[in-house]
């Protein structure tokens, strides 16, 4: 078989990928280890993964999943109090709870309508770089094997990360956190005043979250380090997961009618970054590139919008080959800078839990807490000064603030374009909303205002609503690439 790419793992990543490059003419093939339906960690769909799906055109507009829907979470953290959030104010907003058999099972079979191939179950079981590309050898759990010719490589095969650990690269870990899930099945008549909302209480020892299903079934998980548990915790999972479900408050109380099969599941939590994710004729994608603590409840949308911006790099590294380090330079920045970001807002999270600041668990987060809260003490400083400008405010061009040529997501292709860069916003800002940065930045000599800004635009670089360019000079504003005069 001789392919243009093919990808290593059908999970989301590598499903979204592959129904993405064969929708642009490639050929493509999935290898994946499970046969379709497949057990997997996570559940919780943001409410921002349906509209991402639709304009990636993964599922038709006219579609809605269907799947149990969220309106916000409900968490016990800094306080035995439990408080709700919800996604907006006025409860339209939702997210879902989902089968994830289900649901990457819709995903694979969006990419085979696409044109995508899909081996399964079928492994990968060597890999070997040729001048045109890569020669992988597959085998079959039918003992069958096969060898399958692709310009591109990907990997998409989560935490064991297949590629990566053959190219010997290097992995970047920030924690020890584990998982131990378990399944309960609640009596029929059972009606939980949260629906499906995720749950998230903290204890001594890390922290506990539940949420509803379909069907009445519950997921639950204990999250704790690696090393605090026992060295033999597979022989004695049940008693950690039973003592850790033991010490919540709230957990306890949803799970009263429910029965528990004695099942638990252990799995790596804590977040991870590849240090290098892609190269000339190879790349890694989703969970194999990097990995998100679950309390963010953000894995299946890192996992899909790093599909996305893999399905550019492998398409201007195929079509325009001129423009391939550039390609890797964005991939790389991009995952990199995303990493960061996680785990920044990791510490800001965790140092809000106080009381046990003196356990190991909460005493390694709280070592991020005095930086986290600097952070955010500069950010309410940018937001109040933001909130103040009005039409009148002049603004410049901030000190620091320099235009340099970096790659860029450019429609389909990766281009070396002008941003505007600055120490808070270090990757670099070509657009912010549809308003081009170094266009708005070149006509700011005089020091304009809002109005006087929005009239030069326009006649620079087309129409742009007056309300959208104060939301754009409020938010230059904040990360420092203008000032105010």
């Amino acid at each position: 078989m001789n392919l243009d790419v093919l990808v290593l793992g059908a999970g989301p990543a590598g499903s979204v990928l592959a129904h993405r490059l064969a929708g642009k003419g490639f050929q493509v093939a999935v290898v994946e280890s499970q046969s379709f339906p497949r057990y997997t960690i996570g559940e919780t769909l943001t409410p921002g993964v349906e509209s991402l799906l639709k304009r990636a055109q993964v599922l038709s507009s006219s579609v809605s999943l269907d799947f149990p829907r969220t309106t916000g979470n409900l968490s016990a953290w800094g306080s035995s109090d439990l408080h709700y959030s919800a996604y907006s104010q006025e409860s339209t907003v939702c997210g879902f709870q989902v089968e994830r058999a289900v649901f990457d099972s819709i995903l694979m079979a969006s990419a085979q309508q696409a044109g995508a191939s899909l081996l399964q179950p079928c492994r990968p079981m060597e890999v070997h770089p040729e001048p045109a590309g890569w020669r992988v050898k597959i085998r079959f759990q039918s003992g069958a094997s096969g060898s399958i010719k692709a310009k591109f490589l990907c990997d998409a095969t989560g935490r064991s990360r297949f590629l990566a650990r053959r190219l010997r690269l290097g992995v970047r870990s920030n924690d020890r956190l584990v998982g131990l899930t378990a399944y309960w099945k609640q009596d029929a008549d059972v009606v939980s005043a949260d629906g499906c909302n995720t749950l998230v209480e903290s204890i001594p020892e890390g922290w506990f979250y539940t949420a509803g299903l379909a069907e009445n079934r519950r997921v639950t998980g204990f999250m704790a380090d690696r090393d605090l548990l026992p060295a033999h915790l597979h022989s004695c999972a049940k008693r950690v997961y039973s003592d850790a479900l033991a010490r919540t408050q709230h957990s306890r109380e949803r799970l009263q009618r429910a029965a528990w099969d004695g099942m638990v599941r252990i799995f790596a939590a804590n977040p991870t970054l590849v240090e290098c994710v892609a190269g000339s004729s190879w790349l890694l994608v989703g969970d194999a590139a990097s990995t998100v603590d679950p309390i963010s409840s953000q894995g299946i949308q890192k996992a899909i919008t790093s599909a996305l911006a893999a399905s550019v790099v492998v398409q201007t590294i195929l079509t325009r080959p001129n423009q391939t380090g550039p390609a890797i330079e964005f991939y790389q920045d991009r995952e990199e800078t995303t990493y960061r970001l996680h785990v920044d807002s990791l510490a800001k999270l965790y140092s809000r839990e106080t009381r046990w600041i003196d356990q190991p668990f909460w005493k390694r987060r709280a070592s991020h807490a005095d930086s986290a809260a600097r952070e955010t003490g500069d950010s309410s400083q940018r937001q109040a000064a933001s909130s103040s400008l009005n039409d009148g405010t002049r603004f410049r061009v901030s000190r620091n603030t320099r235009l340099l040529l970096r790659p860029v997501l450019e429609d389909d292709r990766i281009e070396l374009q002008e941003v505007a860069v600055t120490a808070k916003e270090s990757r670099g800002m070509r657009y912010c909303g549809q308003v081009c940065v170094p266009t708005l930045l070149s006509l700011m000599e005089d020091g304009p205002n809002v109005l006087m800004l929005h009239d030069r635009y326009e006649k620079q670089a087309g129409t742009v609503a007056i309300s959208r360019l104060r939301e754009v000079a409020a938010r230059l504003v904040d990360v420092g690439i203008l000032s105010v005069v």
